[in-house]
């Protein structure tokens, strides 16, 4: 990739960025030419797996934030829509940890299923990941999201994902989850739904 492609793409994403901060810091790398830091950032993307995704937080495709978020979110309720056609009675548990973000980012995933009309068992406070992998079972929902990354240092953040027998996911889903992530666009196309419009259409439910 040639530097001018390269703060091509990174102004393209930087544009479609819904979060100030790292839109902040992107128009900083950019603006001071900054191509091997760019480079590291938008050579690659955070790959999803059986465990979801986990990187450093900060701006670009190769870092945790709001905008990747979205994108997995609408990814995984497209795939959810094709393979578990009651996902629209049984919804999606979500679930966060403390870490920086964490809140932020469980919000956009939660308006991202609710704008599809999946209904979100919400988690108001952190709690620990097992929980929220019990809450799917018990709750019957199709499939549950918790950020968290576990044991890595504090300057990481992640997305687990459990499918709805409560264990994360395996492939084929993996997989499939992926391609459903490839072809979703840019972040600022993506629709999210407020959480007061969501409480008032009965789409966001506390736990």
């Amino acid at each position: 990739m040639s530097p001018e492609d390269l703060l091509s793409r990174a102004e393209a994403w930087r544009r479609a960025d819904p979060d100030p901060a790292t839109a902040a810091e992107l128009a900083e790398l950019i603006a001071r030419r900054a191509e091997a830091e760019l480079a590291e950032r938008f050579g690659g993307r955070l790959e999803f797996g059986t465990a979801g995704l986990r990187g450093i937080l900060g701006a670009g495709p190769n870092r945790m934030n709001r905008a990747v978020v979205r994108q997995t979110s609408a990814g995984l309720a497209r795939y959810l829509l094709s393979q578990s056609p009651d996902v629209l009675r049984r919804g999606v548990v979500v679930a966060r940890d403390a870490r920086r973000l964490s809140r932020e980012l469980a919000e956009d995933a939660a308006g991202v299923f609710a704008s599809q009309g999946i209904p979100v068992h919400w988690f108001c406070d952190p709690v620990p990941t097992p929980l929220a992998a019990f809450a799917v079972l018990d709750r019957s929902a199709a499939a549950g999201v918790v950020v968290t990354a576990s044991h890595n240092p504090p300057e990481y953040n992640g997305y687990k994902v459990y499918w709805g027998n409560g264990a994360q996911i395996t492939t084929p889903h993996d997989a499939g989850i992926a391609a459903a992530i490839a072809g979703t666009g840019p972040a600022s196309g993506i629709q999210v739904l407020d959480e007061a419009t969501a409480r008032g259409r009965g789409l966001w439910r506390d736990l």
